[in-house]
């Protein structure tokens, strides 16, 4: 199966394309802003994966789950 992008990678692909020139501590804040947004994306996409198989796994196997599920899924 091949991986899919989330919406944050597709918009700093985007971003990218622009050929936007950043350097110093603009570029540290935005490389720190995309990182947190991706991590934020990343735990939210898990919570919503153990919050809908509430019934299909025991309630200690749900993070792992929605982990694999999240690894499995996004690059």
């Amino acid at each position: 199966m091949s991986k899919q992008k989330t919406a944050v990678d597709w918009l700093i692909d985007e971003i990218e394309k622009l050929r936007i020139q950043v350097s110093g501590d603009t570029q540290v804040s935005a490389i720190r802003v995309f990182e947190q947004a991706k991590e934020l994306e990343k735990q939210q996409t898990i919570d919503a994966y153990k919050a809908d198989n509430t019934s299909y796994y025991p309630k200690d196997e749900r993070e792992k789950a929605a982990k694999q599920y999240y690894s499995d899924t996004y690059k």
